[in-house]
């Protein structure tokens, strides 16, 4: 299934110096985790080997807003605290998601001074991973969709170019109610200007593809046509044939 986020739905917290959840490593991030051929994500082996951004403006049309969403694995190693004999009691060491802290910085490991935003903020994010049947050795794994470049940020980074480091430490509580935070994860996220679209157009019948994408359209690879194209595409057919 196709996944969409809607920008309109992130809100985009400042982050407070204080009132943080300590880090706590027995749950942290293990990569960003690559979808299957039908664009599901399960927590395996299986990573992202890049993560890229399409920062084109020009591109809007199709897209909406330039945004990167990544689903991030998790491997929480806090062992299942649950008995499943008499007397019952549910697991309470089942991690919910609930937001991630992000930071943006350049290669050289300092905050981004020139987007005129805060180069650090907070984001909503959705996802749990289970606990663990045998200890640190054996950790339950789930995965969490994080919207780290969300809309308002994309528009600052508008048709940019290079590199950036994203590095993010996401929040939780157990289902037995402790708070619990990752470890800094942090990833190489090179934005390129219309670099990572395609158009495909059959040029005797000029119907473009449906636009489509995993996650967002505009992160990594995507098939798509502007108006422009499609136009072009047209007036570039021949005439018909008189009979």
């Amino acid at each position: 299934m196709h996944s969409r986020h809607s920008s309109s739905a992130v809100l985009v917290t400042l982050l407070a110096l204080v009132g943080c959840a300590p880090s706590n490593p027995s749950v942290d991030i293990e990569g960003i985790a690559a979808p299957s051929d039908d664009c599901g994500f399960a927590a395996g082996e299986t990573f992202a080997l890049s993560a890229r951004l399409d920062t084109s403006s020009a591109s809007l049309e199709l897209r909406g807003s330039i945004q990167y969403v990544a689903a991030l694995q998790v491997a929480n190693r806090i062992r299942n605290g649950g008995n499943y004999v008499y007397p019952l009691m549910a697991d309470p060491n089942v991690w919910i998601a609930s937001e991630a802290e992000v930071e943006l910085r350049g290669v050289d490991g300092q905050a981004l001074g020139d987007l005129g935003l805060p180069a650090r903020y907070r984001v909503p994010v959705s996802g749990t991973a289970i606990s663990s049947a045998g200890g640190v050795d054996e950790p339950g794994r789930g995965i969490v969709i994080a919207e780290v470049i969300p809309a308002v940020y994309g528009d600052a980074l508008a048709d940019r170019e290079g590199t950036i480091v994203v590095a993010v430490r996401l929040t939780g509580t157990t289902t037995g109610d402790s708070t619990q935070q990752t470890g800094e994860y942090a990833f190489p996220l090179t934005l390129c200007n219309d670099c990572l679209r395609t158009c495909r157009m059959d040029p005797l019948e000029c119907i473009p593809p449906e636009p489509t994408g995993c996650l967002s359209l505009g992160q990594d690879n995507y098939e798509a046509c502007l108006q422009s194209e499609i136009q072009a595409c047209i007036d570039a057919m021949p005439p018909p044939v008189a009979p």
